[in-house]
C-alpha cells in the first residue's frame, strides 16, 4: 500500500512516496478491542479517537523555500472485518498508583458515525 504526496516548493516539485507493505499491519486482540499496529510507526493519540498508526514525514528544504500546497496523488485502500472495535486513545494514568480507574470512553461521533476516520488524510 502506498500514498504519493507531492510537495509544491515555489517552482520546484519533490514528489515523495509513503509506503508500507500490507503484511506489516498487525492486528491485535484484547477483550473488547482490537489494536492496529504497523512497527516503526508511531499511534494517534486524541482521547476518545481511535488509535491508529501515524506516520510524520520530515523533509529538507532549501533555506528560504516554503511549501505552497501538498497534495495527495494516489492511494489504496482495503476493508478488514475486525472482531471488535478499533481500541480508542486514552488519558494517561500514573503507573505507579495502586489502583488505576479509567472512565475515558470512545467518541460516539466518531464510532457511530458512518464516515471514514480521520476525514482527512493529511494533517
Amino acid at each position: 500500500m502506498q500514498i504519493i504526496i507531492i510537495w509544491l516548493l515555489f517552482t520546484e516539485t519533490y514528489t515523495g512516496n509513503i509506503k508500507f507493505e500490507l503484511n506489516t499491519l498487525q492486528f491485535l486482540q484484547s477483550a473488547d478491542t482490537t489494536r492496529i499496529r504497523i512497527p516503526g510507526w508511531e499511534i494517534t493519540d486524541k482521547i476518545g479517537a481511535p488509535e491508529l498508526p501515524s506516520k510524520t514525514v520530515k523533509v529538507a528544504l532549501p533555506s528560504g523555500a516554503r511549501i505552497e500546497k501538498i497534495e495527495i496523488l494516489s492511494t489504496t485502500q482495503k476493508e478488514f472485518c475486525l472482531p471488535s472495535q478499533i481500541s480508542f486513545a486514552r488519558k494517561p494514568v500514573i503507573l505507579s498508583q495502586e489502583t488505576v480507574a479509567r472512565t475515558d470512553q470512545p467518541d460516539k461521533k466518531i464510532y457511530l458515525s458512518t464516515k471514514p476516520y480521520p476525514e482527512e488524510v493529511l494533517q
